[in-house]
């Protein structure tokens, strides 16, 4: 007896989330490595490498610009069987993503002491953010080439590929780092610097891999020629879907990055915490990102073939499975928190402080999870301007504003900050579930 229509859509959307899943934990693993391995050196050492890397994660986000917008555009070129579009739209991906990322690089490189003093970084930390800062921040562009062939492959549902990358450079990280940052097998040890020197070698090696795999499978599809004013169309489509997906990530990062320079003020205890936090539940919300991005590229698919109600249906389960999943995980970690905490710090104000926080994060991550799936299924569908709006008004008046008048004014600091964040993250989620589930978004593809 065949599988139903909904049956069958749920085992071919988790057959997509299970090698993303898998290479995003090995990609988020990264940063938590870079963080275990610098907690044995000092505490200064992870509030410097947190900072910077809220820097960069936000100037990153120009990337998403390109990769949203390919993997979008391109999901929805494939369900409609148009492939000489999508052929072109990799090509204008390509071209986006490099220009961004030779223009971040530069940029970065050039302008470290700036950037350093406008997030008025303490002097203990300084020597140690800027040479993170310089050294990641100029090979910038290793990144953004990386993003833009990983949404390419996963368009082609061809997930795998990724993972397998991911799988090799994270071990490549730890030898890395295990021979930089302490000085084994000859090395000297550069502490802050080798762990930078590590992560830029490990995203070439990602470069080199995913161009293999773009090259001999994802590219690999019978078209005709198509006419080479394209190219300019596919700019534009995927500037269309890409910068408002971006913008809305923008506006959040922009936020964070704000929320970190008031969770500065409050002093380096107060933001190793937050980083030590950070990296911990990251865990919690993997699998929402790893569904969201299935959801999004299924969904795309059955835009372009117009069977809106069966995308309708991917993102309620999704949505539904991400929320359970991502609930019963920051439970978990808030329980076995006594457990593990210990071993990344021993300061015992830090490590009160993060206990205490993870139960507030319990709830936050429930909203985390609604907003993450709602957000990349409307961009996915070609409604991205909703998500950015609600981004924009909530994430500042609430969560922006408020971590400053609580945890600053009030004086209830991080934990403070961290029941506001909840109140962000729950707010948005229900504006957001509401407006999917009416469907305003049928209809909007480009296809």
């Amino acid at each position: 007896m065949p599988a139903s229509p909904a049956k069958t859509l749920r085992r071919r959307l988790f057959r997509l989330t299970r090698p993303i899943f898998v290479e995003t934990l090995l990609l988020m693993s990264l940063g938590f490595t870079d963080v275990v391995m610098l907690s044995q050196i000092s505490d200064a050492c992870v509030a410097a490498v947190g900072l910077i890397n809220q820097i960069l994660n936000m100037i990153f986000l120009l990337f998403i610009v390109g990769a949203t917008g390919t993997m979008v555009v391109a999901s929805q070129y494939l369900g409609a069987r148009r492939h000489e579009d999508f052929l072109v739209t990799v090509k204008a991906s390509f071209l986006l993503n490099s220009v961004f990322g030779l223009l971040v690089s530069v940029g970065l490189f050039f302008f470290d002491q700036e950037i350093l003093t406008l997030m008025q970084v303490s002097p203990e930390l300084w020597d140690d953010a800027q040479s993170y800062l310089v050294i990641v921040g100029s090979c910038a562009f290793l990144h953004a080439l990386n993003v833009t062939q990983a949404s390419i492959l996963r368009a082609r549902e061809m997930a795998k590929y990724p993972m397998y990358v991911s799988l090799i450079t994270n071990l490549a990280n730890i030898f890395a780092n295990y021979c930089l940052i302490f000085g084994h097998l000859g090395c000297p040890a550069l502490g802050v610097t080798g762990a930078a020197l590590a992560t830029v070698l490990c995203r070439a090696l990602s470069l080199v891999l995913l161009l293999i795999f773009v090259l001999r499978h994802a590219l690999s599809l019978a078209a005709p020629k198509a006419p080479k004013n394209d190219l300019g169309t596919k700019l534009r489509q995927i500037l269309h879907i890409g910068l408002p997906g971006a913008g809305e990530m923008f506006s959040y990062s922009a936020s964070q990055v704000v929320i970190t320079y008031f969770i500065n003020l409050l002093g380096t205890e107060a933001l190793a915490a937050r980083t030590y936090l950070m990296n911990v539940v990251i865990i919690t919300f993997i699998f929402a990102i790893s569904m969201g991005q299935s959801a999004a590229i299924l969904a795309g698919h059955l835009v372009g073939s117009h069977h809106y109600q069966a995308a309708r249906l991917v993102g309620a389960f999704a949505t539904r499975s991400s929320l359970k999943i991502s609930l019963s995980l920051a439970l978990l970690l808030a329980l076995c928190g006594p457990v593990f905490m210990p071993w990344l710090t021993s300061n015992a104000a830090i490590l009160h402080l993060c206990l205490g926080i993870l139960w507030v994060d319990v709830v936050l991550e429930g909203g985390r999870a609604v907003n993450i799936l709602t957000g990349r299924l409307l961009a996915a569908v070609g409604d991205p301007l909703f998500p950015l709006i609600t981004s924009i008004v909530v994430v500042w008046s609430v969560a922006t504003l408020g971590s400053y008048l609580v945890g600053i004014s009030l004086g209830f600091g991080l934990i403070g900050m961290w029941l506001v964040f909840t109140c962000d993250e729950s707010l948005r989620a229900v504006i957001q579930w509401r407006y999917w589930q009416k469907g305003k978004w049928m209809h909007k593809s480009i296809c």
